[in-house]
């Protein structure tokens, strides 16, 4: 009986250090996943910003003449797409904190 309960006993330690080995494997691989997903992120967020950036410029020095309200609404998917892009940003900086 002893025996046995000493096999049972070392079978569930096993176990359990296994699931301790995949957790600490998958928390690692979570947060590189996380870093990247973050540094894309933010090099979309970049790109969209100067986007943005040169939209203005070229619309104040280049288009003087344009419609204003025409040239606004030419920016309005870029700042969607840049407060969509803050917004996961942040939601995924507060997933690895």
């Amino acid at each position: 009986m002893r025996k046995e309960n000493e096999a049972i006993k070392k079978k569930y330690t096993l176990q359990i250090q296994d699931l301790r080995r995949q957790l600490v494997t998958k928390k690692a691989f979570d947060e590189d996943e996380s870093s990247r997903e973050l540094s894309r992120l933010k090099k979309e967020l970049q790109f969209t910003q100067m986007k943005l950036y040169n939209s203005k410029r070229t619309r104040t020095y280049g288009q003087e003449n344009v419609n204003s309200s025409n040239s606004r609404s030419d920016l309005k998917p870029h700042l969607e797409q840049k407060q969509e892009l803050e917004t996961e940003n942040e939601q995924l900086q507060m997933q690895i904190e």
